[in-house]
């Protein structure tokens, strides 16, 4: 099919929550990067929760905008009341664990950051899977969500059970 700068923006607001929570991700390990490593990472649990609550308004947006039943992509992408749902169930989802988990960081005392990180990077996996309408889209959102998975079971180095799972 011809792609037109219409369909490109089509495409761009349906996956708008997507790339909100993905360039989240991004910015947070930028962060992380770039700050010293005595200095608190309880901003970029702030940082993270913020991105995942403005990844929540392009969903109110296209649900009350009409973008339900559209297609993206060529049919790669899907916006119906289940992806609506789902992506915002995975966002909702997301910000609970991400605030809940500065206690279990601090009990176990590791690296916040790449938590806050994996966790962003799986709901944008998880939220691609709910609007992919192709088997190959659904297969890279499932890539996206395990790579994330697997790093994220094998976080805590120092817990010998932690490792068990990947061999």
């Amino acid at each position: 099919p011809v792609v037109t700068a219409a369909n490109l923006i089509l495409g761009l607001i349906l996956l708008a929550p997507v790339l909100v929570v993905v360039v989240t991700g991004i910015v947070v390990l930028l962060i992380d990067l770039v700050i010293a490593d005595w200095l608190s990472r309880r901003p970029l649990m702030c940082i993270a929760t913020l991105g995942l609550l403005v990844g929540a308004a392009p969903c109110g947006r296209r649900w009350l905008g009409g973008y339900v039943g559209k297609t993206a992509f060529g049919g790669f992408l899907v916006l119906d009341g289940f992806a609506l749902f789902f992506e915002a169930l995975f966002l909702l989802t997301a910000m609970l664990v991400i605030l809940s988990a500065t206690t279990f960081a601090d009990r176990e005392e590791l690296g916040e950051a790449e938590f806050y990180i994996m966790g962003l990077f799986r709901s944008a996996g998880l939220m691609l899977m709910a609007s992919g309408n192709e088997l190959m889209s659904i297969y890279l959102a499932i890539e996206v969500t395990s790579l994330s998975l697997t790093f994220l079971a094998a976080w805590n180095k120092r817990d010998a059970i932690a490792g068990q799972g990947l061999r």
